[in-house]
């Protein structure tokens, strides 16, 4: 490699690194790409103010040799003007950055709609590498607040195969993910990297958590199941309601524990399906403040509605409810969870599509669960810290040594 153009530039969306579970991978990510030479960032999105204070300070431990963002105020009148004035700005800034040659590799995280100019304006020698393709535009309906993007992505995936063939390589969250790039849209599978959402070692809660939050909070009598989540439409709120009044005609002390700091879609989901009088209690929680409170439940809810973006899906809330000793009801087919929870027992596999036929199924393993709690809670923690701690840290750096190494002229 030449030592006057390893640098590596990476472009992340504003939006992604506001989530703590995404900013961590995108810092690991960063970390992997650093044995490469100086790693530059540029972020893009919607915001500013107290909220790039914090994100500054959290990608500040990273000794990034630049960090330049390009943000449009989160103001409604100026929203949409602002945001196209700085999306022209940053592509400017992008393509004369790749032009320049001192790049050995580009770095994009999420940000489909760069690729195109950067494949037009880019050196020879330089390598995009894209953990995150297309498969939104399948998934996106026409709901309110959603439609221009459902356009926009639309009309992106027309270019989907012709962008994809501009990339060196593909980091990807999942073998399923992986699979669906080779078999659908024919991307070589030597040139795509898996690498999993995973959790970092602080996550995992101290033991003496869950009994001291279920006394605090008056909860120790009740068989909790907990949710941590959003309630966006692809988490099946309608199906996680049907399932837990299921469960409560069967187990009385039955009780919905809701973590999220996402109010609205709280109020909407009372509303719609609740208020459950008494069998439910929700807590405001960011992510930082979230494992000692999840240990708190018995079993957790990861429901999700089918459909590609969801098979290919590495969802971080699955390894943090095993961490925190708690099994886990999820559909089937996401990502890989499906497989390690048929294979470790811990939890159970349903079909949203039929959720009042699986409540039996669900109800069953409560009965076993609750004869053999502290096991299974031990076998969730010991599962989490086996397979979704990270260790290969040069994995990333590897890769791209790989495919520049097979791309060099």
């Amino acid at each position: 490699m030449n030592a006057a153009g390893n640098a590596v530039l990476v472009i992340s969306e504003h939006i992604i690194l506001k989530d703590p579970a995404h900013r961590e991978r995108v810092k690991r990510q960063i970390l992997g790409l650093k044995p490469l030479g100086p790693v530059h960032l540029i972020v893009f999105g919607v915001g500013g103010g107290d909220q790039l204070k914090l994100l500054k300070s959290k990608l500040k431990p990273l000794d990034l040799d630049s960090l330049t963002f390009f943000l449009a105020p989160d103001i409604p009148v100026l929203r949409y003007p602002a945001i196209m004035f700085e999306i022209r700005r940053a592509k400017r800034a992008v393509r004369r950055m790749v032009k320049s040659g001192k790049f050995s590799c580009v770095h994009i995280e999420n940000l489909l709609s760069f690729l195109p100019l950067i494949g037009t304006g880019a050196s020879k020698r330089a390598t995009v590498v894209l953990d995150y393709h297309g498969v939104v535009p399948e998934q996106v309906r026409s709901r309110k607040g959603v439609l221009l993007r459902g356009l926009v992505y639309w009309f992106l995936k027309r270019f989907e195969k012709r962008v994809l063939k501009r990339c060196r390589g593909i980091v990807c969250v999942s073998y399923p993910f992986r699979d669906h790039l080779v078999k659908d849209l024919g991307f070589p599978e030597e040139r795509i990297y898996v690498e999993p959402n995973f959790l970092k070692p602080l996550f995992f809660p101290r033991s003496e958590s869950r009994s001291y939050f279920r006394k605090l909070y008056n909860l120790d009598e009740r068989f909790l199941v907990v949710y941590s989540g959003s309630f966006m439409p692809h988490q099946c709120p309608a199906a996680m309601a049907t399932l837990f009044k299921g469960i409560k005609a069967r187990i009385a002390e039955a009780c919905l524990l809701i973590l999220t700091h996402h109010q609205e879609g709280l109020k909407r989901f009372i509303a719609e399906h609740g208020p459950f009088r008494g069998d439910m209690t929700y807590m405001r929680l960011d992510h930082d403040d979230m494992p000692g409170y999840l240990a708190m439940g018995d079993i957790g809810l990861l429901l999700r509605e089918g459909g590609i973006i969801n098979r290919v899906a590495s969802p971080t809330k699955f390894p943090e409810y095993l961490a925190s000793g708690v099994p886990v009801v999820i559909s089937r087919d996401v990502g890989n969870t499906t497989e390690v929870v048929e294979k470790t027992g811990l939890g159970v596999v349903v079909d949203v599509e039929t959720i009042e036929e699986q409540v039996e199924k669900v109800a069953d393993f409560i009965m076993s669960y609750r004869s053999n709690a502290e096991e299974i809670r031990k076998k969730c923690r010991a599962t989490a810290e086996e397979r979704f701690i990270f260790k290969d840290t040069e994995g990333l750096s590897r890769f791209y040594r790989s495919i520049m190494g097979a791309a060099s002229p």
